[in-house]
């Protein structure tokens, strides 16, 4: 039903109808590669999700997962940065997330190899061929949706729920209106019906509201009040919500600096000075500060 073979394939997007072109699924092929390293005061939230995807990989008990906040305080970013990492690398054990941070992935699989010779692996070594085999992960699988596109869920579903592969469903900077009732088919794949919530799905989502609610409204109406009821109670099916917020001043010199900028007392202030008229410290507005300071620009500003 999609057009996507998931074993040649491994992550997808939809595309939506637009002026006569019909919707479908688009194949990802261009992959961007991000160490993790490269995210600072994120740590947490990139630990939290990289542990629940790996948990999900192995049959473990795992959460769906919303990151929330700020414009530009790297939400998107950090999530498609664990998610990357677990398609490029196809990791076949589970790997701890300070192994990785130490020693970013240079070919795929080269942290299990490297894992498989440490002491942690000799003393693994010591179970059972049944602990050996259950430690072992799925291939991750990842299809990307709009929310103008949510009513697709359902079918998407039934295509996926028997597949051989573990499935994140990434849906970016969600929002819902009291109107807008687009959000039942993702509350529906969550809480599940008459058939069972599928085993080898997760959604990761990124909303710049906590509860997914556009906008405050007066509480003046039932019909007000149960749709907020609704969203809150789809917000809280999301068993990690994680927040992420504008960056302190030395976070945000840190970030520019990992980012390969030597900060002179000259480059700082003209960094905070930007970050300022930008009106947030942000990563993405450290990486424009760092894109124009490489241009010969930063000191213009």
């Amino acid at each position: 039903m999609l057009g996507i073979d998931f074993e040649r394939t491994l992550a997808c997007v939809y595309r939506g109808e637009f002026e006569g072109f019909s919707g479908g699924m688009h194949a990802i092929r261009d992959f961007e590669r991000v160490d993790f390293g490269a995210f600072v005061g994120i740590r947490e939230q990139m630990e939290i999700l990289y542990t629940n995807t790996q948990n999900f990989l192995q049959g473990k008990d795992s959460c769906n997962a919303l990151f929330w906040g700020a414009r530009g305080c790297g939400k998107s970013s950090s999530m498609r940065a664990v998610l990357t990492h677990f398609l490029l690398s196809a990791p076949k054990v589970a790997i701890p997330f300070d192994e990785v941070l130490k020693n970013p992935l240079k070919s795929p699989d080269s942290h299990s190899a490297r894992f498989a010779s440490s002491p942690q692996a000799h003393s693994a070594q010591t179970h059972s061929a049944h602990t050996q085999e259950s430690a072992l992960l799925k291939p991750l699988r990842v299809i990307e949706i709009p929310k103008k596109s949510l009513e697709i869920l359902p079918f998407v579903l039934d295509s996926i729920r028997e597949l051989p592969f573990c499935f994140v469903i990434f849906c970016d900077d969600l929002a819902f209106g009291l109107n807008d009732e687009s959000y039942k088919a993702l509350k529906s794949l969550m809480e599940g019906s008459l058939e069972a919530v599928a085993k080898n799905v997760l959604i990761y989502a990124t909303s710049n509201m906590r509860h997914l609610l556009q906008e405050s409204y007066p509480q003046d109406t039932m019909h007000t009040n149960d749709a907020q009821d609704e969203l809150i109670a789809l917000s809280d099916r999301f068993g990690i919500a994680l927040g992420f917020y504008t960056l302190g001043a030395e976070e945000f010199i840190a970030l520019v600096e990992s980012m390969g900028v030597k900060c002179t007392p000259n480059v700082r202030q003209s960094a905070l000075n930007f970050a300022t008229q930008k009106g947030s410290r942000n990563p993405r507005i450290a990486k424009e500060f760092v894109k124009l300071h490489n241009g010969g620009l930063g000191g213009l500003l």
